[in-house]
């Protein structure tokens, strides 16, 4: 009977993941037990004996054995309701993290010499940085560390040395911060609104009411209002996409980061994915890391450029552009001169038009080509040339064009042949 009691009451207590609920449990824990326990008559008699001065192992077995599946009980609740998460896991749930942010403060961000290595390689070299409220963009080559950057940044990692430190907290306590990485994980068979009710009561909404409202606020901000009784299993890359900016945004944090949001969407999503961070920007940071310039073109206050573990640029976007102002002119070449061109010029982009190449080169500071005018430049141009600046082997890797000037021969003769032969 004491056992049927617990196992009910605990459950109810564990389902209903509240504090009242533990309360309520405990104390009708407590009213149905001890009445049970104390007019047992083997439980008297034990008693008894043991007041008498003899040794009663059964009557310590009892006391084993019900301190036991407490202390079981007790640890499976606070786990289940996170309430000294800390003391468990290392983590502070969202409801109980100390205050870092006090009334009329700006969200902030501070890095102070952060560094990170993975084994003998260091990634990350000397960061420091500060930033407030606004859209901050990452921009890097692959492997420049801007990933890994985030990590620190959220609490994923921690750093060798230096300190993040988030509003009036350092990182390893602060809460706050609303993260999307550039791959994350859904479980197979589960809808939209499904998996951001579970990760909505991992942001403290235990309240039923409160967490369908704010779901629903976020489907909608995202665009997927329609779409949240289907499975995430079904949705495109994009779509995917957008179910993982809608949960960064479940617990209102006072910075969002964003690894690659836009990544798979079409120009309408991607459109409308601007807006939202341009307007959730001016009353918070936004931290976001892409390789598509024309959505940093359109939101970002603020830009970073980070190679090799190291901040490059920090600046406006304009300024960023303006660096290259005048050094980048546009020649049309034929297909067969493409590789003369690359040997001769720094290429920066290059496109198919009329069955010509259209190049984009970049100058030193005062050289003219003869036969054509500078044109504006591009945060495309810009940033390849301040990689190639700074890293000569991996633009070459980005821009190098030689392989384009040789034309392959039709396949269609090549396919005649075999057929013939067979």
């Amino acid at each position: 009977l004491s056992g049927a009691t617990v196992s009910i009451v605990v459950g109810w207590a564990v389902t209903l993941r509240s504090p009242i609920a533990v309360s309520v449990a405990s104390a009708l824990t407590v009213a149905l037990l001890a009445p049970l326990t104390f007019f047992d008559p083997i439980f008297r008699s034990e008693w008894n004996a043991w007041d008498a001065g003899g040794w009663c192992v059964p009557w310590l077995s009892r006391m084993g054995a019900l301190a036991a599946v407490g202390a079981a009980t007790l640890i499976i609740v606070v786990r289940r309701l996170r309430m000294p998460e800390r003391l468990l896991t290392g983590r502070v749930p969202p409801r109980l993290a100390p205050r870092c942010r006090e009334a009329g403060d700006v969200p902030s961000l501070s890095l102070r010499n952060v560094r990170k290595s993975f084994g003998s390689s260091p990634v990350i070299q000397g960061v420091s940085l500060s930033a407030r409220s606004g859209v901050v963009g990452l921009l890097g080559a692959n492997g420049a560390g801007k990933t890994t950057l985030m990590r620190l940044i959220v609490g994923a990692i921690s750093p060798d040395v230096g300190e993040v430190v988030i509003g009036r907290c350092k990182r390893t306590t602060a809460p706050g911060i609303g993260f999307q990485p550039q791959d994350f994980h859904v479980p197979r068979g589960v809808t939209a609104r499904a998996y951001l009710d579970y990760w909505a009561i991992e942001n403290g909404l235990t309240a039923s009411r409160r967490r369908r409202d704010k779901v629903d606020q976020v489907l909608e901000i995202v665009g997927l209002q329609g779409e949240a009784e289907r499975l995430v299993d079904e949705f495109s890359g994009g779509t995917r996409q957008r179910v993982g900016v809608a949960r960064a945004l479940l617990g209102d944090p006072d910075i969002l980061v964003l690894d690659e949001p836009s990544a798979g969407m079409d120009v309408i999503a991607r459109e409308g994915l601007r807006s939202v961070l341009a307007e959730y920007g001016r009353e918070h940071l936004v931290l976001l890391s892409t390789h598509i310039a024309s959505d940093l073109e359109a939101v970002a206050d603020r830009l970073l450029l980070l190679d090799r573990g190291q901040i490059r640029f920090d600046g406006r976007v304009a300024d960023f552009v303006g660096s290259v102002e005048g050094r980048v002119w546009e020649l049309r070449v034929h297909r067969n001169d493409l590789a003369g061109v690359r040997a001769n010029h720094e290429v920066l982009s290059s496109r198919l038009e009329g069955g010509a190449w259209v190049v984009r080169v970049l100058t030193e500071p005062g050289t003219k080509l003869s036969g054509t005018e500078p044109c504006a430049p591009t945060l495309e141009n810009a940033t390849i040339a301040a990689i190639r600046t700074t890293s000569p082997a991996a633009s070459r890797a980005l821009t190098d064009l030689s392989f384009l000037a040789q034309v392959p021969p039709p396949i269609t003769p090549i396919l005649r042949q075999s057929r013939s032969r067979n």
